[in-house]
């Protein structure tokens, strides 16, 4: 996929360059109006090529993430939540300790903020660092680890 996409790429910019498209635009009166705004075009269009290969390139990455994740939620989650641990359903983004169906730690019920990617990834890494008072009783995971499992959290 990525490849293709990358060929794609190519091809637009060969062929922009080909027809003179991609020229240096100055403000002289001897660039007409409509040569800038086929350079604008052209520009935006090699953006949202650009675009496209970053999100796509994204995506792989993070399928790979989820399904690592998968497995070590399996592993090291999955007893607990959803049972003695709250739900993670939709946790990516949820305010922190405000999933009303459980009774969350003072530690976690006052704190401000929401659960985004990246806070996630930091509690996996230490909840006890982060949370003193909480009740995940975990050993840290690495890095890697806690990405993994939060890219898994987004797919829930």
């Amino acid at each position: 996929m990525m490849r293709r996409l990358h060929k794609r790429l190519g091809e637009a910019l060969r062929q922009r360059s080909k027809a003179g498209i991609l020229t240096r635009v100055t403000a002289s009166s001897s660039v007409r109006s409509s040569q800038r705004q086929s350079v604008r075009q052209s520009l935006v269009a090699v953006a949202h090529v650009c675009l496209v290969l970053l999100i796509a390139a994204c995506g792989l990455a993070s399928s790979d993430d989820a399904e690592q994740g998968e497995v070590l939620y399996d592993k090291l989650c999955a007893s607990c939540h959803p049972g003695s641990g709250p739900d993670l359903t939709g946790v990516v983004d949820r305010p922190i300790g405000d999933l009303q169906s459980y009774d969350y730690s003072d530690a976690l019920r006052h704190s401000p903020g929401h659960w985004t990617p990246e806070r996630l990834r930091l509690y996996l890494k230490g909840p006890q660092k982060m949370f003193p008072n909480g009740r995940m009783m975990i050993k840290p995971l690495s890095d890697e680890e806690a990405r993994s499992v939060v890219s898994y959290l987004m797919t829930l």
